[in-house]
């Protein structure tokens, strides 16, 4: 097989992890190099097998994937249930590759996932996860989504650039081939991809060096000759040491032995009491699962928005009573009122009189005598 006389494939250069599993958040919590890959892998599993229930595309969960392991090189396995971020992370992923399914249908297939592994994966035995647990999970899933936007600085989509799609470019190089021999070479890399998703490569290498590594194996698999004059894997713009790293990394995940469910529920209770000491002494009484605040009422206006930002008014004290006051008392509405602040005491008989008891002046304008008046009241 010959390279066809291409310029060789550049791609844009993803910011990577350097330090590897040796400085992650987990590592530094005490978990080992080992569980974390393990871990890692089960939660890959996890949001991978559900791809397929939810007739999502390949490269949904490729993205899936993506979000997933860069999120747990910014926080700790101890801090975020993989059970927990899986959902989250293909949530996140269906409206990043606008391949979208509901929050609902998301949960119950996570809830189904978990309950047919609690089962031994017997199907028919299985009367389907309580609504209870379903409703519980979309508010777990929820408040990590929030988590991972954060933590990602939200530019998730940015980030999200796969190997897959340089496999077809570079298999559809080797020109001189047989065509059965390069279907055949493509479907065999494009099967060690989907494997490699199960592990952080994504984070540590380019994605152009990751689908080389996927051919090379691939090729070593089925003995396709790769050419040599030009070398291959500098047309392809890595290098054979990186390859062989990559190789060597699919190879520790497809011999490291997968999780349980059981086995994640005991290391997470067994991690519960130094997991609770790490979070209350980085941030507090923090949870990684916060309440989510009710709304706030819609106001129905503009102007009602902007009065109900403003303070409430305080009560502003009476004015004290100043000599102007005490000389408008005394006018002619003010000798009337003084009147009536004196006729204010009194026996109740002496009350009822008075107010029974019209002026002279009006009883003289109506012909009445008051004295007449007067003694008829009484």
């Amino acid at each position: 097989a010959n390279v066809a006389s291409t310029p060789q494939f550049y791609s844009m250069a993803l910011p990577l992890v350097k330090e590897g599993f040796a400085d992650s958040p987990s590592s530094r919590d005490g978990v080992s190099r080992l569980l974390e890959l393990r871990m890692r892998s089960h939660g890959a599993d996890l949001l991978l097998r559900a791809t397929i229930l939810l007739k999502l595309p390949q490269l949904t969960g490729a993205s899936a994937a993506a979000i997933l392991h860069r999120f747990y090189y910014r926080r700790s396995l101890l801090e975020f249930d993989v059970r927990i971020v899986a959902p989250a992370a293909l949530l996140l992923a269906c409206k990043l590759q606008e391949t979208h399914r509901s929050l609902r249908d998301v949960a119950i297939v996570f809830a189904r996932l978990r309950l047919r592994t609690l089962l031994g994966g017997n199907s028919a035995s299985a009367a389907g996860p309580s609504s209870d647990d379903v409703a519980q999970l979309k508010q777990d899933i929820m408040s990590v989504e929030r988590h991972i936007l954060r933590e990602l600085g939200f530019v998730a989509g940015t980030l999200l650039q796969h190997p897959h799609k340089y496999v077809l470019q570079f298999v559809k190089s080797f020109k001189q081939s047989i065509d059965w021999m390069l279907t055949e070479l493509a479907q065999t890399a494009w099967n060690y991809l989907n494997d490699s998703l199960r592990a952080p490569l994504i984070c540590e290498f380019q994605p152009h060096e990751i689908a080389s590594a996927g051919i090379y194996l691939a090729a070593k698999k089925l003995d396709f000759p790769l050419p040599r004059d030009p070398p291959w894997c500098t047309i392809f713009d890595t290098s054979m040491d990186v390859i062989r790293r990559i190789a060597t990394s699919m190879a520790t995940v497809a011999a490291a032995p997968p999780l349980k469910d059981d086995e994640v529920t005991a290391i997470m209770s067994s991690q519960s009491g130094r997991r609770t000491l790490l979070r209350r002494r980085s941030t507090g009484n923090f949870s990684p699962f916060p309440e989510t605040p009710l709304p706030l009422p819609s106001p129905q206006s503009d102007e009602a928005a902007d009065d109900s930002l403003l303070p409430s008014p305080l009560p502003q004290p009476l004015p004290p009573r100043t000599a102007a006051t005490t000389t408008a008392a005394t006018a002619p509405g003010g000798a009337r009122s003084r009147s009536r602040s004196r006729s204010g005491s009194g026996s109740p008989a002496s009350k009822r009189q008075r107010r029974l008891c019209p002026s002279s002046e009006n009883l003289l304008k109506l012909g009445l005598d008051p004295a007449r008046v007067a003694e008829l009241v009484e």
